[in-house]
């Protein structure tokens, strides 16, 4: 009876250690799950136009402001290369350039010149970010960016106001 009694005492013993780390576990997942829901807002809610491409650069997902800044919906871009954003204005070098960059310093920020879904070619503050897996070998590319014609517009404006009589225009 008295190892019976021991055994039960320690079965008790391992329960209760049990019901601990479930719970604690259960506290973790609860709060990665606040995370992710909180990240899946900030991502929805962005004014900057992002979407996320596989490492051949396959588009895996995009946001609302992505649809808004180019004209395509999502199921029009998802599954395709981002490549179908490149306006002829850059040649294959500078792309290059940029992804050669993101794979050894893992970042990459400058001017694109894209082109939209009606065809219009705008230019484009991008940064690009890679994202690497455990083994370290990159697994994806996210692209942040924002449409910069106001800013050009008013660049070219001010230059032409430097440059130029107001009264004659010469």
């Amino acid at each position: 009876a008295q190892s019976f009694n021991t055994i039960l005492d320690r079965l008790a013993s391992v329960n209760i250690t049990l019901e601990q780390r479930v719970r604690h576990r259960t506290s973790e997942l609860e709060e990665s799950n606040r995370n992710l829901v909180l990240l899946g807002k900030v991502f929805e809610n962005s004014i900057e136009g992002i979407y996320i491409t596989d490492s051949f650069g396959i588009i895996l997902r995009v946001n609302p402001a992505f649809t808004k800044i180019t004209g395509y919906p999502a199921a029009e871009v998802v599954g395709k290369k981002a490549t179908m954003m490149r306006s002829e204005r850059h040649d294959d070098a500078f792309f290059r350039k940029i992804l050669d960059c993101i794979v050894a310093e893992g970042k990459w920020a400058g001017e694109v010149w894209a082109i939209n879904r009606a065809g219009r070619v705008y230019p484009q503050w991008s940064s690009l970010s890679s994202i690497r897996n455990d083994d370290g070998s990159m697994e994806n590319i996210i692209c942040v960016f924002h449409d910069i014609s106001d800013a050009k517009q008013q660049e070219s404006y001010i230059k032409y106001q430097a440059y130029h009589d107001t009264l004659t225009g010469l």
